[in-house]
């Protein structure tokens, strides 16, 4: 079971930077703040939000984060407003010229048929930001100091070409989740205090009762 356990753990301290919601506090600050109340998802009108799952990272886990397979963000700000612990904060009301702040940004991936064909333009006419454009080959091209990570075209991709990563990987990198995750899992070498009650304890998550008669 401690082989278990210890793969668990590994695999929480892999999890990976997240596009989180408007007005998302910076990486561990985020974390310490959110007390995973589901608000902020409830909230999204376009239905954008979703939880982190354990792949996600274990500390990670039920934190919302952008979902742009089943919705995109209009930046309508319900999300802040619905966050009771100042995890989200509402952002300055854009003026008529100025563009939200980014979330993240676009990537068009190998899997755009455009990359073959050149047939298909859906993300580059529905982009309200002008940040994609057509080159030569008639294939999509994402400008990143345009793009503001909505999520509309990856939304409306149907051959899932298009990734979202956050709009800085340094503010999106937590650094806690490994710290948590060790901590979780203990020290081998027995220079981590409580490491033993740790490890009982990560087991346990990872456990199914087996029941005997």
């Amino acid at each position: 079971m401690k082989h278990l356990a210890a793969g668990s753990a590994a695999a929480c301290t892999e999890g990976r930077p997240l596009v989180r919601p408007p007005g998302a506090a910076r990486g561990k600050d985020f974390l310490a703040l959110c007390i995973k109340c589901d608000r902020c998802t409830s909230a999204c009108p376009l239905h954008a939000i979703g939880p982190a799952s354990v792949t996600d990272g274990f500390v990670q886990m039920r934190t919302p984060r952008m979902d742009f397979h089943h919705g995109w963000c209009n930046f309508c700000m319900k999300c802040t407003e619905a966050c009771p612990t100042g995890a989200l904060e509402p952002l300055a009301e854009p003026g008529p010229f100025d563009r939200p702040k980014a979330i993240g940004t676009a990537e068009i991936t190998i899997n755009c048929i455009a990359l073959r064909s050149g047939g298909c333009t859906k993300c580059y006419e529905a982009c309200n930001e002008g940040a994609i454009t057509l080159n030569d080959d008639n294939v999509p091209v994402v400008d990143p100091e345009l793009c503001t990570g909505c999520g509309l075209c990856m939304d409306l991709c149907y051959k899932n070409a298009v990734k979202l990563e956050p709009a800085s990987l340094e503010e999106a990198a937590s650094g806690e989740e490994t710290l948590e995750c060790e901590r979780a899992a203990g020290e081998d070498s027995g220079g981590s205090s409580g490491g033993a009650d740790d490890w009982g304890k990560l087991e346990s998550m990872f456990t199914v009762p087996v029941s005997r008669t």
